[in-house]
C-alpha cells in the first residue's frame, strides 16, 4: 500500500531523511521505533505526502502521491497525526462522520452507506453511550477512541498513528492499540509510532528502527528487540522475555 523508493527530505543543509526504501503491505502492524528526531514524524509525512521528497518517490497503492487527490489519498490511507485536537463542542457521531469526508459525504447528509460505516466504527470502539456527547467534554482516553473511529469509518485498508498513545494511562493505550490490532486482523494494514518498547513487542507484527534519519533495523520482534540494538537506539539496556505466553521488554536502566 504504501512505498518509498529512495526517498530523502532536508531542512536546510540538515538531512532529515537518508535515502529511503520502504514497502508497508496490509495484513501486519508495523510500529516505527525510535527517539525523538530520529525522522520518524518525517518519513510519515514524505511517504503519505503530506511533505515533498527532495528527491525519490512516494508511493500509495502504485500510484505515485503527487498525482493522487487529497480525498483519494484518504481513502487509501487514514492518517492520525500527533496532534488531534478537539476545538469546539461536536457530537461524537458527526466527528466520526468526518472519516467519511473523503467518500463525498459530511456530517448531517450520511447517505445509508455512509451511516452505517459510522456506527459500525462507533461500535468497534465502544462509542455507543457517548455518540451524543460533545467530544471535547470527553477524557483523553475517550478521544483517543473517537480519533480511531474516525479513522475506521474512513474504510482506508491502511491506518497511519503518529503516537496514538501518547498521554495516555495504561488501560487506555491497550485499548487504542487493541483497536488497531483488530484493523490488522480484519485483513487492513496499520503503521504506528510507538515509544512503548513493552507495547511495541506485544502488538507489532514488524518492527522498524529509525536512527538519525534512516531505517537501521527491519523485522520481527524476535529478530529486532535485541539488547545491542536497544542499547544503539534507546541508550538503554533492555531484554525481550516471554511470560504467560506473552512477550514483554524488561528495561534495566540506562545502557
Amino acid at each position: 500500500m504504501i512505498a518509498l523508493e529512495r526517498a530523502t527530505c532536508r531542512a536546510g543543509d540538515r538531512p532529515l531523511l537518508h535515502a529511503t526504501d520502504l514497502t508497508i503491505g496490509l495484513g501486519r502492524l508495523t510500529v516505527l521505533l525510535g527517539p525523538n528526531g530520529a525522522g520518524k514524524t518525517t518519513l510519515i509525512r514524505v511517504a503519505l505526502g503530506l511533505l515533498r521528497a527532495d528527491s525519490g518517490t512516494a508511493r500509495i497503492g502504485g500510484d505515485p502521491v503527487a498525482r493522487l487527490a487529497a480525498a483519494e489519498r484518504a481513502r487509501r490511507v487514514a492518517y492520525l497525526p500527533q496532534a488531534r485536537p478537539i476545538a469546539w463542542a461536536q457530537p461524537v457521531r458527526d466527528l466520526v462522520a468526518l472519516g467519511r469526508y473523503a467518500h463525498g459525504a459530511a456530517p448531517g447528509r450520511l447517505s445509508p452507506a455512509d451511516a452505517a460505516a459510522v456506527d459500525r466504527a462507533i461500535a468497534a470502539c465502544g462509542l455507543e453511550a457517548l455518540a451524543a456527547r460533545p467530544a471535547d467534554t470527553l477524557s483523553g482516553g475517550e478521544q483517543a477512541r473517537v480519533h480511531i473511529a474516525r479513522a475506521l469509518a474512513a474504510e482506508a485498508p491502511m491506518i497511519v498513528a503518529d503516537e496514538p498513545v501518547a498521554s495516555l494511562d495504561p488501560r487506555h493505550q491497550h485499548q487504542v492499540l487493541g483497536l488497531l490490532r483488530g484493523h490488522v486482523d480484519r485483513g487492513g494494514g496499520a503503521l504506528v509510532v510507538l515509544h512503548d518498547l513493552d507495547l511495541a513487542a506485544r502488538y507489532g507484527d514488524r518492527l522498524l528502527w529509525m536512527q538519525g534519519g534512516a531505517i537501521i533495523a527491519d523485522g520481527g520482534v524476535a529478530e529486532t528487540m535485541v539488547p545491542d540494538l536497544v542499547a544503539e537506539v534507546y541508550g538503554v539496556q533492555a531484554r525481550l522475555v516471554e511470560q504467560d505466553g506473552r512477550r514483554h521488554v524488561v528495561v534495566d536502566g540506562p545502557a
